[in-house]
């Protein structure tokens, strides 16, 4: 239901100069797991991306496919593309899963 995704209601803002990359955790998984990825991404590529997390620690053992990994995965993309269109951006979301977060990219 939608009383499980939080984060869908609000996305972060996004920049019109920046692409939306959201990174999805695998299974037992954290967003906060991205941190050093996010760190050598924006090192490397500074300018290019905003680094967003998709984090659903509280449901990271169950399957890809439930509705509190999925449909919130789901609203969270279309919330993070709305805004970035809002500012004037494309509004297209770049994605970077693990494991079981591609699964869940997949069934979003």
């Amino acid at each position: 239901s939608a009383g499980e995704c939080p984060r869908a209601a609000t996305a972060p803002q996004v920049p019109k100069d920046r692409q939306p990359l959201v990174l999805i955790h695998g299974w037992t998984g954290r967003g906060s797991g991205w941190d050093e990825t996010i760190a050598g991404l924006r090192q490397r590529l500074p300018d290019s991306f905003q680094y967003l997390t998709f984090d659903y620690e509280n449901y990271n053992t169950d399957w890809a496919a439930q509705p509190a990994v999925a449909d919130c995965l789901a609203r969270y993309i279309d919330a993070v593309g709305e805004q970035h269109e809002r500012v004037g951006g494309d509004g297209r979301v770049y994605m970077v899963a693990h494991s079981m977060g591609g699964l869940a990219v997949l069934f979003a």
